[in-house]
């Protein structure tokens, strides 16, 4: 199952979660990072603090971020579709963004595969090149 990592936001300071959960899908990692946020902001509602600039980032392994959870986004929730719909639009996005990665990496193989195949020709133009200086076919044994 994949791990996810929940890092929490308020204005400029970041609190990242070095650990990780580990969640049998990014919804499941979704549901309990609203649940957090949401108990997060009555503890900060509690304090007499405004959290409605917060928010929690859900990563993977690697970094990428997977979601963003405003905590002005729980707080409201006849909003909760519109979170869904963005969340449709993000995964739209990242696919596209995956499917581009995978052309640019064969377009680049096959890239590759044209250059050596002019260096290839280039080196056997070469070779002819100095033969004819050298006034010699190697084939035949006369001279030009």
């Amino acid at each position: 199952m994949p791990r996810f990592f929940f890092h929490f936001t308020s204005q400029d300071a970041v609190s990242r979660d070095e650990v990780g959960t580990v969640f049998p899908s990014l919804e499941a990692a979704y549901l309990d990072g609203c649940q957090s946020a949401l108990e997060m902001s009555f503890d900060k509602l509690r304090l007499r603090d405004d959290p409605t600039n917060d928010s929690v980032e859900i990563t993977d392994e690697s970094g990428r971020l997977l979601m963003n959870i405003p905590f002005s986004e729980v707080l409201r929730p006849q909003r909760k579709a519109g979170i869904q719909a963005n969340r449709g639009a993000t995964d739209g996005v990242i696919q596209a963004c995956e499917r581009q990665m995978l052309r640019s990496n064969t377009l680049r193989s096959e890239l590759q595969a044209e250059f050596e195949k002019t260096r290839s020709a280039l080196d056997s133009i070469h070779a002819k090149l100095a033969i004819l200086k050298g006034g010699r076919w190697p084939d035949q044994g006369c001279h030009i």
